[in-house]
């Protein structure tokens, strides 16, 4: 396309090749989590239900049965974390965390299980227990410290290599 001359066709158009577009990497997720599940914590310990936590310890037991099975402990720390936003009761910060999560790329798998140890697994069930515990006794900055501890020691430990 020329202004003021017109429109015209090449024999050799040079095709417009786009480059694939990549998601957020597994830090810039982990940054945002740190951000947004934070404060998605500190409002379940606001709003919590007994039912809504019911079914966030029953994800931390999940989490601890399904200890030896990567695939089944990963999917119950999911299940963890989207209990927490849907004891928000706000299905906006459910969807956040949906998204968040699936983010999780193959980088992100790398970086898991190159620093998924024993030591790891069992940290993050601390963590998740107390997590819970702040949740259930309904302490809303005992909640947000407690997410920010666990999502601060997740990226520490990715971040050793």
């Amino acid at each position: 396309v020329r202004g003021g001359s017109g429109v015209y066709v090449s024999e050799h158009a040079t095709p417009q090749v786009q480059a694939p577009v990549a998601g957020p990497g597994p830090f810039e997720v982990l940054a945002a989590r740190r951000m947004i599940e934070v404060e998605v914590c500190a409002l379940a310990a606001k709003q919590a239900t007994d039912a809504q936590i019911d079914a966030i310890l029953v994800a931390v037991e999940e989490m601890e049965r399904e200890y030896e099975d990567r695939s089944s402990n990963e999917s119950a720390d999911r299940n963890f974390h989207l209990a927490i936003a849907r004891a928000t009761g706000n299905s906006a910060m459910v969807g956040v965390i949906q998204y968040l999560w699936a983010q999780r790329d193959t980088l992100w798998h790398r970086l898991k299980e190159h620093f998924q140890t024993e030591e790891l697994l069992k940290e993050t069930l601390v963590d998740h227990r107390a997590i819970l515990a702040a949740i259930a006794s309904h302490d809303v900055a005992g909640a947000r410290q407690a997410m920010r501890a666990h999502l601060d020691r997740v990226t520490k430990t990715f971040s050793r290599g």
